[in-house]
């Protein structure tokens, strides 16, 4: 029981911000979208401090020289994407030496011909400062609403204890070195069941690009999914 009021609590403080995942809403916010279309959310967790609460995980200890793989299931649209990552939580500065963006195959595996480059201000790599939040720029990136995208991070150094989501719904996959444009998941032996400095997903263009309205769910632990088995994407 005293576990269980622990989960709720959790999850109902994170439920806010996890809750914009669940439909499309215009963002006001500047990027490279080409068209001068709106980006709109179209997935997005809440930061959360480094902890290890209910289940181990990788927040606390960080990551060196590793290739972090989340798997997420957008709920918009559009034709360009682009992600948040948020180093929110972080002691030191964030230094993301890659990151790439695909359509999901089997567990850690991504589809042949899908990997896209991201780029920060135009370059590969970049670094967030402590407690800070970062856009990457729009990549030409055909989006339907409900399928699965892989985001892959190239961390090549310590980054110290990493801002994360408790309850990610998804496996999060771990690979030693650089794997960032892996096709197959073999190199990637290690599994977490939360995310880790992903904060959002965003689109742009298509049909969608004048739409405006949302959904904001508000409640406990079984709202945010909860319970449900991991990765089916069926709360």
């Amino acid at each position: 029981m005293r576990t269980t009021s622990t989960l709720r609590r959790t999850a109902t403080a994170l439920l806010t911000t996890a809750a914009l995942a669940l439909a499309p809403t215009a963002l006001a916010t500047p990027g490279h979208a080409g068209s001068g279309t709106p980006w709109r959310g179209a997935w997005a967790a809440s930061p959360q401090a480094p902890a290890a609460p209910l289940a181990p995980n990788w927040s606390q200890r960080g990551f060196d020289n590793h290739t972090v793989r989340q798997v997420v299931r957008v709920t918009a649209a559009g034709t360009r994407a682009r992600i948040e990552l948020s180093n929110r939580y972080g002691t030191r500065p964030l230094r993301v030496t890659g990151a790439t963006v695909a359509r999901t195959a089997e567990g850690g595996a991504v589809r042949a011909g899908s990997v896209r480059t991201l780029r920060f201000d135009g370059r590969a790599s970049t670094t967030i400062p402590a407690g800070g939040t970062l856009l990457s720029d729009g990549a030409p990136f055909p989006v339907k609403a409900f399928e699965s995208l892989t985001v892959t991070l190239y961390l090549a150094g310590e980054t110290g204890p990493a801002t994360f989501h408790q309850f990610a719904g998804a496996t999060a996959y771990r690979a030693e070195g650089d794997h960032r444009g892996d096709l197959s998941g073999s190199a990637f032996t290690d599994t977490s069941t939360t995310s880790y400095f992903l904060s959002g997903v965003e689109v742009t263009g298509g049909r969608d690009a004048a739409r405006r309205d949302g959904i904001v769910a508000i409640g406990d632990s079984i709202t945010h999914g909860v319970g449900s088995a991991t990765d089916p994407d069926n709360p």
